[in-house]
């Protein structure tokens, strides 16, 4: 019984890095399109801002991370956003919730 449940997570985990590898590649295929097509000003930093936060949202669906926020998600366009570096991850989930720039 536990040989099962062990490959069943092994296929899980194969499958969400198949599924995040595909994301990743779609993602950057459309940075290359959007470039070749927009010359030297290819990127709109208001709609450009966006996409990349619901394109991290995805990505947090993809791995299974859920993310929770509480009070005020509006940030100003000139702030600084702190936070206490956990990993990796941190960086996807706060590109999700809010326009930022590592």
């Amino acid at each position: 019984m536990k040989l099962v449940a062990h490959k069943s997570s092994r296929l899980r985990a194969a499958w969400r890095l198949l599924k995040l590898a595909t994301h990743i590649l779609v993602g950057c295929g459309t940075i290359v399109r959007s470039r070749l097509q927009g010359g030297s000003c290819w990127y709109n930093e208001a709609k450009g801002a966006e996409k990349i936060r619901v394109w991290m949202h995805q990505a947090c669906n993809i791995l299974g991370v859920q993310v929770f926020t509480t009070g005020e998600r509006e940030i100003c366009k000139d702030a600084l956003l702190v936070s206490n570096h956990v990993s990796w991850l941190d960086i996807i989930t706060l590109s999700s919730i809010t326009p930022t720039r590592f």
